[in-house]
Parts: C-alpha cells; structure tokens; sequence
C-alpha cells in the first residue's frame, strides 16, 4: 500500500518503508527464529524477577507462537521496502532542494536541521497532528526560545486529536519552555489525559520512580501508586503489544512499596487505584485494542 506513495515522494510512506526496511531490519528479522532453549531462558528470567504464573503462561506462549520465524510474506514484504527505497533515496536530496526553492549543491553544505525544519514547515498539512508533532519535535531540538514557543504552539494544536502530542506538550511544560518556569499543573492535566488514552509515555511517567530524568516528581505518591497499579493491569494484559510484553515480563520495573508510605497515604494510594481501575481501565483497553 505504501509503496506507489513513497515513490512518489510522500514523506509519511517513506518513513514507513524506511522503518520495515531500515539498518539491516530485514536481516533480523529472517534470523528472528527463537530457539526453543533461548524461550526456556527467558521464561527463567522472568521467574527470577517475579513474573507471575499467569504472567509466565503468557510468554510462553507468545514465545511459542515466534518460533517458526517471520511467514515468506513478512520477509518478502521487508526486501520489496528496501528495494523501493534504493529507488527513491537518490532522488531525494533533489526532491528537498525542488520543494525549498534552491539547488542541492548548497543545501548540502547547510545546517541539517535547519534544512529539515525548513522542509517539514513546507509540507505541514494544517490540522495534521502528526506532521504537527513532528516539526514540533524538531524545533525542540533547535532548542532556542522561538523555535520552544513555536514547537508549543505546534503541541498545542495537535494535542486536541492526539494522545502522543499532548504527552509531549506536558513534557516541555515539565521542562519550563516557552519560559523557563514549569507548568506542573497544565502537565498534569495534559499527561492524565494522555495516559487515559493509554499513552505509554504519559502512563510511564504518572506511574514511574520520581528520580527519572524526564518524568514529573512532583506527583503525589498515592496518584503514582494509583497509575502504577493501572499500568501494571495493561502490561498484564499485553495491551502494548507483543515486543512489549516481552521487556515487561522479563524486566519488569521496581513496584510502588505500600510499606514505604505512611499509612494515611497507603489507605489514599489504595482507594485511589481502586477508583482508577473502576472508572477507567475498560475504557483504556478499548482504545487500545485489547477488550
């Protein structure tokens, strides 16, 4: 489906071709038989670091459900991207200097971000949260006051349809940009959002330890006991998918203590969870697709 459009020269379909055939992806994955003995292993592992026995039922499964490799299908479908993206790849520093206005010969000797944020503001539909967010990540990579406020009003825009930009929106809030003071309470507000419509980011940082470079420590303990014990139902569940379920079962994160908090707090953090799990989790794993 995406290959007419990428050679074409529509950027969406060219990322998606670029990610299934990408850094030797297709290699991988014709090696990706796991061996029974290598599933054993696993399983190992994840008893060790207290997988449950459901949770070990689970893998075992899904670990067996791989070990007969990727179909001819899936391998066919990997060579078929990275033949079309040798097609289009040598057109396309042409196809970037056409839609800029200029020649290729002096585009290559700009800056490479510059040169990107410039081409992704060109071909920005209005109203597309993804191109949205994705021009929004690149003015925050330039990192200067303008391109902050301009990436926020990107967020903000985009944040009305989609979970992942109002997770990034809360983060730079987090940060202090446009202005370097944070916004905890608009973060807050924006990452429950997000985390409701099973964001992981947003889920991983309402419920993970304070001390994270990039998550909120401002969250009281009972919310992140609350959101901790929400996750750990849709990691249960599988709701992020097979490669998730994997990393989880198998390294699965330090659990909020009720023992560390006072008991006024254990007593909030427990009628808290229980709320949550009531009111929300169905709806969650609506989206989500895991129902």
């Amino acid at each position: 489906m995406e290959t007419p459009l990428a050679e074409a020269g529509d950027p969406h379909a060219i990322r998606v071709l670029g990610f299934v055939g990408n850094d030797g992806r297709c290699d991988l994955l014709a090696a990706s038989r796991p061996a029974a003995s290598r599933r054993s292993k696993a399983l190992a592992i994840a008893e060790q670091n207290g997988a449950t026995p459901q949770t070990l039922r689970r893998l075992d499964a899904l670990l067996t459900e791989e070990e007969p490799g990727p179909s001819g299908e899936e391998l066919e479908a990997c060579k078929q991207a990275v033949d079309v993206l040798a097609k289009v790849e040598p057109g396309l520093t042409q196809q970037l200097a056409s839609a800029l206005g200029r020649s290729a010969q002096p585009l290559r000797g700009e800056n490479e971000l510059d040169v990107n944020i410039e081409y992704a503001r060109k071909m920005l539909i209005p109203g597309d949260a993804e191109d949205q967010e994705d021009l929004a990540q690149l003015l925050l990579q330039k990192n200067t006051p303008d391109s902050q406020a301009e990436a926020v009003k990107l967020l903000r825009d985009a944040a009305r349809s989609s979970p992942s930009a109002k997770t990034a929106l809360a983060m730079c809030l987090l940060k202090g940009c446009p202005t370097p003071a944070p916004d905890p309470v608009e973060a807050r507000r924006l990452l429950t959002d997000a985390a409701q419509a099973g964001d992981l980011l947003a889920l991983m940082t309402l419920a993970g330890p304070p001390e994270g470079a990039d998550l909120d420590p401002s969250v009281p303990a009972p919310v992140r006991y609350a959101w901790s014990e929400f996750l750990q139902r849709l990691h249960e569940e599988g709701c992020f998918g097979a490669t998730d379920y994997f990393a989880w079962a198998l390294f699965r994160g330090q659990h909020p203590n009720l023992l560390a908090l006072s008991p006024l707090d254990a007593a909030a953090a427990q009628a808290r969870a229980a709320a949550l799990l009531a009111e929300q989790l169905d709806k969650t794993r609506a989206l989500l697709g895991c129902d």
